[in-house]
């Protein structure tokens, strides 16, 4: 009995330490609507938001499009697309508001 607990405790370990912690996530297990096999490389190299944005390529429009936004700024420069950066600013002041509404009532 105790055999079979250590078997499962060391495929468990195995399975969390190869899929979990190095972001992989096996292709029948995806989310994503199509396979991001034919994407995969190792080269991948995150970008984080406390990063500097001046190290990344902004569209023209960024300063007017996203203000002083920096969610926005950050999901326009990596997206490139205006769709998205618009729903950013709109969630981010949808969010500000639901703040200040609720610090109000002193929750």
């Amino acid at each position: 009995m105790m055999l079979i607990f250590w078997q499962i405790l060391y495929a468990v370990y195995f399975y969390f330490k190869r899929h979990l912690l190095s972001g992989e996530v096996p292709t029948n297990e995806s989310i994503l609507s199509e396979s991001s096999t034919d994407r995969h490389t190792d080269t991948f190299t995150p970008v984080f938001i406390d990063e500097q944005l001046s190290s990344v390529s902004l569209p023209n429009n960024t300063d007017e499009l996203c203000g002083d936004n920096i969610q926005c700024k950050y999901d326009y420069a990596l997206t490139q697309k205006e769709s998205i950066a618009k729903s950013t600013a709109q969630f981010t002041e949808k969010f500000q508001e639901m703040k200040k509404d609720l610090d109000q009532i002193g929750m």
